[in-house]
């Protein structure tokens, strides 16, 4: 505050406040550095010379305070069907114009300083904020976050798929909710698979025409299962792609033959001989421990709704097994008929084509067997005598 006053020097200046001068206040102005409501009121200043003094007109000084939002809701977490209200208060009652707004986009009909939302839904989730106006300036909340915590809902199923055998599909569950989420692939009542997106690799068994798929999608508020997608394998002809060759083992040792097969939702049968084997229905026959009777000729049928095909002819037989030692200008022969109570003969060939015998086996003999190494090359093998 500023006065400009005449009158012979010197003149001498003093402030007052209400009536009571103001410390200090002394000079033809008065600066206040801070303005606070301690400095409202009326103001004078008193103004002296030799000649007398003299009052200004007062002057008074009001405070406008601006508009400005005293307490608001705090954020909140929900699920859904809850109801929810967030409120504001302000320092004045003057108010001329107010909406809330959610993620930046205002609320119709929300001009109050209370916001309710009854039976909320994963969409009433985001970011709310207040604005008001006093017609001077604007003033706006701070940003209240509403969290709705969902249990997962699907939102995207699968079809059922036909596919050829071998082939590879891709099915894909798509859920919504809060997450993590975590998928599990389930087939058979068997969890095959798990992962956080829902997309599996799937390459149907050959086993059954049709295969049932289910997928169980969880969080932390809830659990959903969805219903099932058929995936149906195409049948073709039956086709043996590979068998095994003739086989030749110790008696006693295990047997297992096995074949691979296309054509879908195979059926199996092995046979010994003409005869069929009772329980050999698979793609391998195998015998924990073989016998004498487990020599012979054996073949397997292979079938679908399409058809029928047989296999080779696959020879199993049982020999001696022979390991061969160098000692010094010797070989040993440590020979290995198993269980079999067959009497062995030692031949020997030099072109792998005639064989000569050398010497009936005895039970000491085929713990080891001790032959010269001549200059001569020649093979040696055991057979049954």
């Amino acid at each position: 505050m500023v006065v400009s006053a005449k009158g012979a020097e010197p003149l001498t200046y003093q402030w007052s406040l209400n009536g009571a001068p103001v410390a200090e206040a002394t000079q033809s102005f008065y600066l206040i550095d801070s303005v606070g409501e301690v400095h409202t009121g009326t103001y004078t200043v008193t103004i002296t010379n030799e000649a007398g003094s003299i009052t200004s007109n007062p002057a008074t000084l009001s405070l406008i305070v601006p508009l400005q939002v005293v307490t608001q809701s705090s954020d909140l977490t929900i699920v859904p069907n809850d109801s929810f209200t967030l409120s504001v208060t302000l320092n004045s009652e003057q108010i001329q114009e107010s909406y809330w707004a959610k993620d930046g986009k205002p609320i119709g009909g929300s001009d109050g300083l209370q916001l309710e939302v009854l039976d909320a839904s994963i969409s009433d989730a985001g970011s709310y904020i207040f604005h008001a106006t006093d017609g001077t300036d604007w003033v706006q909340s701070n940003p209240i976050l509403v969290t709705v915590n969902q249990p997962p809902v699907f939102k995207s199923l699968p079809e059922n798929r036909t596919v050829v055998e071998g082939q590879r599909i891709m099915l894909q569950w798509i859920a919504q909710g809060t997450g993590p989420l975590n998928y599990d692939l389930i087939s058979d009542g068997e969890v095959i698979e798990s992962n956080n997106s829902g997309n599996f690799w799937i390459t149907p068994s050959s086993d059954g025409v049709m295969t049932e798929y289910t997928v169980r999608v969880s969080n932390a508020f809830g659990t959903l299962t969805s219903d099932p997608v058929i995936v149906t394998l195409e049948l073709t002809n039956p086709v043996i792609t590979k068998q095994p060759r003739n086989i030749r083992l110790v008696q006693g040792d295990p047997l297992a033959i096995g074949i691979i097969a296309s054509g879908g939702s195979l059926k199996f049968q092995w046979y010994k001989g003409a005869s069929p084997i009772s329980g050999a229905t698979t793609g391998a026959y195998t015998v924990n421990q073989t016998s004498a009777l487990d020599a012979g000729d054996y073949f397997v049928v292979v079938s679908n709704n399409k058809g029928i095909v047989t296999s080779k002819p696959i020879k199993v037989g049982f020999g001696v097994k022979v390991a061969v030692e160098i000692n010094g200008a010797n070989l040993v022969l440590k020979m290995n008929p198993g269980n079999s109570q067959a009497q062995w003969k030692l031949q020997k060939s030099s072109n792998l084509l005639f064989w000569q015998d050398v010497q009936d086996l005895t039970g000491e003999d085929l713990n080891g067997l001790v032959k010269p190494i001549g200059t001569n090359t020649e093979f040696y093998r055991v057979v049954e005598k």
